[in-house]
């Protein structure tokens, strides 16, 4: 599976104790993994009953004993399901292409070489 599909990463340890990877997406082209969906161990707290609606998203539950919320952000839907303090989390991230560091990085260097040479220190 690990050939067939270098990217997709399953049942993954975390540096945190409090969260596990179920499945990822990490290109191996670029520096940020694309997507996670993990499950994490919440604090057990008394639960307080919310509801909240807004335009980044929604969410209603009794703290983490029994909720659910979801937003927006740039990269797309965010959302979290808690049963029994226990979460399923899903998020998406913009990916950070190798390829655009390099391509930025050469921008910037000409930039700089055009600045010198504007200011007459380049020979």
């Amino acid at each position: 599976m690990r050939k067939l599909f270098p990217a997709l990463a399953l049942f993954r340890r975390t540096s945190s104790r409090t969260t596990f990877n179920i499945a990822s997406w990490h290109s191996p082209h670029s520096l940020t993994w694309s997507w996670i969906l993990s499950i994490r161990r919440h604090e057990v707290r008394w639960p307080k009953p919310y509801a909240i609606r807004n335009s980044m998203g929604f969410g209603a539950g009794l703290g983490t004993l029994l909720s659910a919320y979801a937003y927006k952000t740039n990269h797309g839907w965010t959302w979290d399901i808690c049963l029994l303090w226990c979460g399923i989390h899903f998020t998406r991230q913009s990916p950070m292409w190798f390829r655009d560091m390099y391509w930025r990085k050469v921008e910037e260097e000409e930039a700089n070489t055009a600045a010198r040479r504007a200011a007459g220190t380049l020979q």
